[in-house]
């Protein structure tokens, strides 16, 4: 790369990192509470992170969505009585962008494990959305002790199935038509997944922020890239096995939407059956981010388990 081509990208980069903080910036405040972040080195990868609070920490691990903003109600809930510490996953928010050469279940696993150490974390509960749970529970599994509780929010590793649009946008050709960055598509992707009403405050702030997300320089390759090491056409690549998850000791709440288009409820069901101390709570009318559409429920889920 050229020295001019390296201060174009610098420019671009530059310009959608301040796009991306004065969105978010936005959607924290409807919650009353500022921005509050910093960066840290997990192994390689440079990492964008969220922190709130003063009380014993814990981490929420957000899925394959924009960001770290997805918590933003529980950021500011939980925040009242414990350290909330939200990073962005590579490939998302403000932290790098990696196009992945490796199973997505090896990088995010290694990923969580490093980010817990570089903030000197250890036996912390957390929390894991979607593929944010997949991460979780690898690091429960292969290093039991090092996550003190564990939550799961319509996690992954728990089944083949997946819905049928992830599957082909894995597809070529399909996966750079889907990853193209437009307002109207932020705004579909949000409404899909939190099932919430078009003018809902929340879909409309947390589209904008997606937006801003997804037309991040190289956001398109490595999105692509990370959906393509984390399923096929035939479905999730990395499916637990009921004698890993019966290596969990972790105390494990599972929390899932009834009407989840993206990950069956019936994965929750035979988590609970295969994780030896494990709750599950299923809410009713509610879809692949229970975190946005009963926001409340799952703070209140999140803070008396967390607490316990």
């Amino acid at each position: 790369m050229t020295n001019e081509a390296r201060k174009t990208r610098q420019e671009l980069e530059a310009s959608a990192t301040a796009e991306v903080c004065r969105s978010m910036r936005t959607v924290l405040e409807s919650a009353g509470i500022e921005y509050r972040g910093d960066y840290v080195y997990a192994g390689s990868q440079r990492i964008h992170y969220l922190e709130y609070g003063s009380g014993p920490p814990v981490v929420l691990v957000h899925g394959g969505g924009p960001g770290s903003l997805v918590w933003y109600r529980q950021i500011a809930e939980l925040g009242k009585s414990f350290r909330v510490i939200a990073p962005d996953n590579p490939v998302a928010g403000l932290s790098a962008r990696t196009v992945l050469a490796r199973p997505m279940y090896e990088f995010a696993r290694d990923y969580l494990s490093n980010f817990l150490d570089a903030l000197g974390l250890s036996r912390v509960p957390v929390a894991g959305l979607s593929l944010g749970g997949l991460a979780a529970l690898g690091v429960a599994i292969d290093s039991p002790g090092r996550i003190g509780r564990l939550a799961l929010i319509g996690s992954a590793g728990l089944g083949r199935e997946i819905s049928i649009i992830f599957r082909l946008l894995t597809l070529p050709g399909m996966g750079r038509l889907g990853w193209r960055s437009s307002r109207m598509l932020a705004a579909r992707l949000v409404r899909s997944l939190s099932q919430a009403r078009a003018g809902h405050a929340d879909v409309l702030a947390l589209a904008r922020y997606a937006y801003h997300v997804a037309s991040f320089p190289g956001q398109g390759a490595a999105k692509l890239a990370a959906l393509r090491s984390f399923a096929s056409l035939r479905g999730q690549r990395k499916v637990f096995s009921a004698q890993e998850l019966a290596l969990v000791e972790a105390p494990t709440l599972i929390v899932w939407g009834a009407k989840d288009r993206v990950i069956p409820v019936t994965h929750a069901e035979r988590a609970r059956a295969a994780i030896p101390d494990s709750r599950l709570h299923v809410l009713e009318d509610t879809g692949h981010a229970p975190q946005i559409q009963q926001a409340d429920r799952v703070s209140g889920l999140l803070g008396e388990f967390f607490a316990a």
